[in-house]
């Protein structure tokens, strides 16, 4: 995702302090994202319409290999997602792991980006991402589904243990 110095102003101009988790955005087609702030660094939280109903893909495209040789079938509203870092000169770049000072407030802030994004389309609850560096993906898969306890009077999720590597899902279900 490209966006212009203006458009990332624009998505944080209402924050304050760190953490802090913005609404939820639609700055592209086929593509919404949360702003947030974690250890004074911001973040960008996309939410990704499936290649295959933008038209890009084939329908056996958007099925995830499962770690029994078969195959995985998202529900049609999912989502695929992906963390961007903004960097001080406005550009974005990839998530790189975070030292474990930095983890507690990341963590907090992406899981309320889940959250408010679940919240604003609750018929949309199924997430997807694809890592090819495992150090991301552990780290991913720890942070976003690792503690949703803040959220438990509300909200239960299920990680798809069954899915193939490089690829992750899980699922938020509104209790």
């Amino acid at each position: 995702m490209f966006l212009e110095p203006y458009q990332i102003d624009a998505l944080f101009k209402n924050a304050s302090g760190s953490p802090w988790v913005g609404q939820v955005h639609c700055l592209e087609r086929y593509r919404e994202c949360v702003p947030f702030i974690a250890s004074d660094r911001k973040y960008i939280m996309q939410f990704i319409t499936p290649y295959f109903f933008q038209g890009n893909e084939f329908y056996q495209d958007m099925l995830f290999p499962s770690t029994d040789g078969g195959y995985f079938i998202p529900k049609a509203s999912h989502r695929l997602t992906d963390i961007s870092t903004v960097n001080d000169d406005g550009s974005l770049s990839i998530l790189e792991p975070l030292s474990e000072t930095e983890l507690r407030s990341f963590a907090t802030a992406l899981r309320s980006a889940c959250i408010k994004f679940v919240e604003e389309y609750p018929h949309i609850n199924q997430f997807f991402s694809r890592f090819v560096n495992d150090k991301i993906a552990e780290f991913y898969n720890r942070i976003v589904i690792g503690d949703f306890r803040e959220y438990a009077d509300r909200f239960t999720v299920e990680v798809f243990e069954n899915i193939a590597r490089p690829n992750y899902g899980f699922q938020i279900h509104k209790n």
